[in-house]
């Protein structure tokens, strides 16, 4: 009887969830400032700790880091998910005085992440950002209007598509509409 209860005690014990601790500010910025960056996904990013949504959401919003550090963030925010992602990403589309990189992580990560549960606003975001001045962002654009796969978005980039000049922008159209 001792030998079962020892056993039952302790696969319950093993089966428990442990609690993470809290993340810490240096190890998110260890990662997002990795010469070699090692891909994350948002298992990884949890991993750190609790909190790391919003270790994330400061490190993009801290203008003393690296421009690509605080676009990694807020691409690392956009994998981790949630409402403080899906806000931070709403508020980078909505500023046209964003910086170019930050706003052409930002459509892409809203379109791969939130583009499933809000395409409307995918697809009114992706659009109105393929007009942008900055090659990068409509580049972005395109690929995230390319990942809603729907006709209104296959409209935007064959509309596009003619008017476009660059050539790293037309081609990201025609990989889109692939």
């Amino acid at each position: 009887m001792r030998r079962f209860l020892v056993i039952v005690t302790l696969s319950t014990a093993l089966a428990a969830p442990a609690f993470a601790a809290p993340a810490s500010r240096d190890t998110v910025l260890a990662n997002l400032e990795a010469r070699e960056i090692q891909p994350m996904s948002a298992d990884d990013w949890k991993r750190l700790g609790d909190g790391v949504e919003t270790l994330l959401d400061q490190a993009f919003r801290d203008r003393s880091l690296l421009l690509a550090h605080r676009a990694r963030a807020l691409g690392a925010l956009a994998k981790v998910g949630g409402p403080r992602a899906e806000r931070t990403l709403s508020e980078v589309l909505g500023d046209r005085k964003a910086q170019p990189a930050l706003l052409a992580v930002a459509i892409e990560a809203y379109a791969a992440h939130f583009g499933a549960a809000h395409p409307a606003a995918a697809l009114t975001r992706g659009k109105s950002l393929l007009a942008h001045e900055d090659w990068l962002v409509r580049r972005a654009a395109a690929r995230a209007l390319g990942r809603l796969r729907t006709e209104e978005a296959r409209s935007a980039l064959e509309a596009r598509r003619p008017t476009e000049r660059h050539g790293a922008v037309k081609a990201a159209i025609d990989e889109a509409l692939r």
